[in-house]
């Protein structure tokens, strides 16, 4: 036997220990981020379970509605509430906007999560079918005054995060194991629907699981840049109901959320 050969009978021991090493140390990485990832998730919840009710916010836009007599398309619930807002008093336009800010400034703790990489709505939809409701609803009355004060309050992009976040829980009602979930999910106020969806059926359900194992919906630099254009989709819509948008054009507040 030559001594090549007895120097490979040698490193057997050390190449086997070298490979039991390394699945050893994989199998602890992937059970480190695991927990990490576990850790941030109930994190999340934490900052969710502060959601309050929704009826405060309920009466105040019950208010700011009833004093609206605009022209907008009924049937564009969001330019119409945008809309209303522009012909309520300062005093349920200012209950208002505190409320939205509370409900804002909770859910953008969670939002910086997801933001960051750190958290994946889905496996909120999936573990926490009580805060995937509760974000269904705060997040479609939030929206039309975050719209607002964005297009009309020189506010730049404060509340995206917000915007975002709602596109992405209207998608994963798929994969919620709730029915009450995928049934259809209505918020009306004065005529106005803030969350009208339809029931999710077996074959999007099918579609849309197959879709999200191969992409999970996040907060991400496209989404951003779709925002944009939204919000100037949205702005025309303004003009076109009469809206004057010149003077939300000045300088805002540089907010990234």
């Amino acid at each position: 036997m030559s001594v090549a050969h007895v120097l490979w009978i040698l490193n057997v021991p050390l190449v086997l220990f070298a490979v039991v090493l390394g699945s050893d140390t994989m199998f602890l990485r992937r059970r480190r981020a695991r927990e990490t990832r576990q850790h941030f998730l109930e994190e999340a919840e934490g900052y969710l379970s502060e959601l309050p009710e929704t009826g405060p916010m309920l009466d105040a836009w019950a208010a700011v509605i009833g004093q609206a007599i605009v022209s907008a398309d009924m049937n564009n619930a969001q330019i119409w509430a945008i809309c209303a807002l522009e012909c309520a008093d300062d005093r349920a336009v200012a209950d208002l906007r505190e409320l939205v800010t509370r409900d804002v400034n909770i859910m953008n703790k969670f939002a910086a999560l997801v933001d960051e990489g750190l958290v994946r709505p889905i496996d909120v939809a999936r573990q926490y079918p009580g805060r995937h409701a509760a974000l269904l609803n705060h997040l479609a009355l939030v929206a039309p005054f975050i719209w607002y004060v964005s297009i009309l309050g020189g506010r730049g992009r404060w509340g995206y995060r917000m915007l975002r976040l709602k596109t992405i829980f209207e998608q994963l009602r798929v994969v919620s194991s709730r029915r009450h979930l995928r049934a259809p999910l209505e918020i009306e106020v004065g005529g106005i629907h803030f969350l009208a969806l339809e029931s999710v059926t077996a074959a999007e359900r099918v579609l849309g699981w197959v879709r999200l194992q191969m992409r999970s919906p996040t907060i991400n630099v496209r989404s951003k840049l779709a925002q944009a254009r939204e919000r100037v989709a949205i702005s025309v819509k303004l003009m076109e109901a009469g809206v004057d948008t010149d003077r939300g054009d000045g300088p805002g507040r540089a907010v990234d959320w």
